[in-house]
């Protein structure tokens, strides 16, 4: 139904916004070189396109402040997600994970709640590119009761969820239809997941999981330069640089290039403001 995807999105951007105002904007930078930050920030490649990231922690009376103000808010649309499920008729797979997730998060969205969900306090996380595909590393204070939570949802939304292995690390594999498309693995202190297509999956997939480091990473000094020169806080930031979506041999341009007109990655490029020699 209309009414639940608005709710849906709603959701979604809240859990956003909580994750950012809990891990919050920090006064000092000394934190990028902290071992939970250093940690994600190490498998972050140097040429990714985007970048959404919480590396710090907000002065505490700021984090707790707005963590209860959202946490309130998001609580109120976990409610009405949970009513309006009562009543709603056919659901789509996505209906059934917003509401599987809603159902784990009710009453959990505060300081007690989210150490037993197992993200605990003060999280650490990265959204990137990977060659352009999304990837979601988070550090956690307990990657096993995390894990368990996840499970869980994943089971009542009823989603096709495969299990493999890389080199000794599971991992799981939802599915779109019949496309394996989302990877999400589990450590005891994080959680990473990324959507992999299958012409790249085999050559991604280590580098997803922790296994294999990107070319290039983008180093702590490097990124304190970058948020420093624009008065950012490493607590909570993010840019995207949309003609790098389209660099040559990504999976988005080779999609495109198989299939679209002559010259359109070339107009796209120069539309998002890429030179074009």
């Amino acid at each position: 139904p209309r009414s639940m995807t608005r709710l849906a999105r709603g959701c979604c951007l809240l859990l956003m916004a909580l994750t950012l105002a809990a891990c919050g904007a920090a006064p000092k930078p000394p934190p990028l070189q902290a071992p939970d930050a250093a940690a994600v920030l190490r498998h972050v490649p140097a040429d990714t396109p985007y970048l959404v990231a919480s590396l710090a922690d907000a002065p505490p009376a700021f984090r707790d402040r707005e963590v209860a103000r959202l946490g309130q808010a998001l609580q109120v649309l976990i409610t009405a997600l949970i009513e309006q499920a009562a009543v709603a008729g056919r659901q789509t797979p996505f209906d059934r994970l917003v509401l599987s997730t809603a159902a784990a998060l009710d009453g959990k969205l505060d300081g007690p709640g989210l150490d037993a969900l197992g993200v605990g306090r003060h999280p650490r996380f990265a959204l990137y590119g990977i060659q352009g595909l999304p990837a979601l590393r988070v550090r956690v204070a307990d990657g096993r009761a995390l894990e368990a939570v996840v499970d869980q949802v994943l089971t009542d939304a009823g989603l096709n969820v495969a299990r493999g292995e890389l080199a000794g690390q599971p991992y799981r594999v939802v599915a779109a239809g019949d496309l394996p498309l989302l990877y999400i693995a589990f450590t005891d202190r994080e959680l990473v997941a990324g959507i992999l297509l299958p012409p790249v999956r085999d050559a991604l997939l280590p580098v997803l999981l922790g296994q294999q480091p990107p070319a290039r990473t983008l180093t702590a000094p490097a990124l304190a330069a970058l948020l420093k020169a624009d008065g950012i806080s490493p607590a909570g930031f993010g840019w995207l640089k949309p003609a790098a979506l389209l660099t040559d041999g990504w999976p988005v341009t080779r999609v495109l290039a198989a299939g679209a007109p002559a010259g359109c990655v070339e107009a796209l490029r120069e539309g998002l403001g890429a030179e074009v020699g």
